[in-house]
Parts: C-alpha cells; structure tokens; sequence
C-alpha cells in the first residue's frame, strides 16, 4: 500500500519533470507581412506549418514564398526572414536575459529551432517580410532638342530674285 502510493507520486512528479524538458517542435507559425511603398503595413497572414528534426528546409520555404507571392498579383519582393525563438530551458533564466530573441535568417541556409518545453512551443515563429516594388513612371514629356547650330541656307542672287 505504502510502496503503490509512493510508486503513484513519483509517476505524478515524473510527468510534472518530464512535461517541461525540451522537446522536438512539430509545427511553427509563419507570418508573412506585406508592406506598402509607403512603409504602411497592409496585410498580415498567419499560417501554421509543419517541420521536421527541428529545421525548415530550404525548398520548403521557397514553396511559402511562392505560393504567397501568387496569392497577391501584385509585384512584391522578400526583404527580410526572422526567427524568433524563444530560449530552451526555462529553469535557467539567468541565461535567457542576454539572449536574441529575434533572429535574422537568409535563403542560402535552412532555418533551424532549438528544442523547447512544449508549453513554449506556440511562441516559435518565422515572420516573412514583403515590400511592394515600386512602380516604374514612363516620362510622358518630350524631351526637346534645340539645335543651336541653325544653318540657313545661303541663297545666291539667282535664288532670290526667280
């Protein structure tokens, strides 16, 4: 009786320990912001997406990009990707107090996350930032050139007086 009581709790505190070790993430939130020529932010879109061993792959991300850049005919251009990942162990807070937070990423290499406490896990993110290329003015003036070298035709006097 006292052995199964003692069994039950250290099985509870088990759970409770284990809940909060770092674990794999199954999936990430994507948002891709839109930005205008005006440096307004014009649209937000949050997807969920899911990731393997921790990383997302470099196809992966170009398939985002493109399908995001079809769903808007208008003409816009990636300018940034950050990470924002939050730190891993939540015991050790004295660690996470100099830690970036967000993190600049480029397309040459696939964004990896660090393991998390599953109760974190919805904080991992990867916000896809888009300007709108600017759009290219044809001149509509003339461009008019003044010939200063005015050559008059010398006339002789036959010319002038037939």
């Amino acid at each position: 009786m006292i052995n199964d009581n003692l069994n039950e709790k250290i099985e509870e505190n088990y759970k409770i320990l284990n809940r909060y070790n770092p674990q794999n993430l199954k999936r990430i939130k994507i948002f891709f912001l839109n930005i205008d020529e005006n440096n307004n932010l014009q649209d937000i879109i949050e997807k969920e997406e899911k990731i393997s061993n921790n990383e997302l792959s470099i196809a992966r991300l170009f398939f985002l990009l493109n399908e995001y850049k079809n769903k808007f005919n208008e003409r816009i251009q990636l300018n940034q990707i950050l990470k924002f990942n939050y730190p891993r162990d939540i015991f050790d807070l004295t660690s996470s107090i100099n830690t970036n937070f967000l993190e600049k990423q480029n397309l040459s290499n696939p964004i990896i996350f660090q393991k998390i406490t599953p109760e974190f896990a919805d904080f991992q993110s990867i916000y896809l930032i888009f300007n709108q290329k600017k759009k290219i003015q044809n001149n509509l003036t003339r461009k008019i050139n003044i010939n200063l070298n005015n050559k008059k035709r010398k006339q002789t006097k036959k010319s002038i007086i037939s």
